[in-house]
């Protein structure tokens, strides 16, 4: 005899009515069915996830492990673009000629012109001792650019001739090339400064010092210390304000010394002074 329904019957322990269910023989299998499907699909998926679930902690460390590299291959690439940049610039400079005789007079005027005196170095005090020590591209100072180069009219009261440079960590300025120092003392509006004549058509000055370490006529040589980070003259902060010369134009230092252009400048307000 064929079943066509199922009666389910229910009897509580206490005094309340027994109750009763009627299902249809093919609801009762469809039902069956759908919860074996749901069970079969349910193993599957633990068989597919578990393992996976498990290697949860291997799979985020190789990840961790490939973001250092993602990053160390990012810093390779940096430097490849920084020595690029320097071996461009490098390249475009060996056609000046950078040698002079040990016996050679040279008449140098200082910078800034409110100075009004002409420097002359005695033969024979000069000597080179290669090509690229006598090139600005050694960053005088460790630290981020707080004021760009601005120049829109040459010697224009607005312009900003150099770049301001601050840091924490390094107070010690240094030398960005190989030269002669042609002047070092105080004035009213750079305060202590120091001007190098690099002998190549080259000078750089460094502004604003607490104190200067070298004297004029002194030669020094490529990051040698020259002077100790200040807030002299009119300057509203301690920081270097750095000038590279060439041939009486200013240079923007940034496109000399590839190392400035890591820092951000537009995070930084730009300084009062120049």
């Amino acid at each position: 005899m064929k079943i066509d329904k199922y009666t389910f019957l229910v009897l509580p322990d206490n005094q309340e009515p027994s109750r009763s269910f009627t299902i249809s023989a093919l609801a009762l299998r469809w039902l069956i069915g759908g919860v074996l499907l749901l069970l079969f699909v349910f193993i599957l998926s633990g068989i597919y996830l578990i393992p996976r679930a498990l290697d949860y902690e291997q799979y985020a460390a190789e990840n961790t492990i490939l973001v250092q590299e993602r990053s160390q291959v990012q810093r390779v690439l940096d430097d490849y673009k920084r020595i690029k940049q320097v071996n461009d610039f490098i390249r475009k400079s060996l056609g000046a000629q950078l040698d002079l005789p040990d016996n050679s007079d040279s008449v140098l005027t200082a910078y800034p012109t409110e100075l009004g005196t002409e420097i002359t170095l005695p033969s024979g005090m000069y000597r080179t001792a290669g090509m690229l020590e006598n090139l600005p591209t050694y960053p005088p100072i460790r630290g981020f650019v707080n004021a760009p180069f601005r120049v829109k009219s040459k010697f224009s009261l607005s312009d900003h001739m150099g770049v301001d440079l601050s840091s924490i960590d390094d107070r010690v300025v240094k030398a960005a090339a190989k030269g002669y120092v042609v002047f070092s003392s105080w004035t009213y509006y750079y305060g202590n400064m120091v001007i190098i004549d690099h002998q190549n058509g080259y000078m750089t000055v460094y502004s604003h010092n607490e104190r200067n370490l070298v004297e004029t006529r002194q030669l020094v040589d490529r990051g040698e210390p020259i002077a100790i980070l200040g807030n002299t003259g009119h300057s509203a902060g301690a920081h270097l304000h750095f000038e590279i010369w060439l041939d009486g134009v200013p240079q923007d230092p940034l496109s000399l010394i590839p190392e400035f252009t890591v820092y951000n400048s537009s995070n930084f307000p730009e300084a009062i002074e120049n």
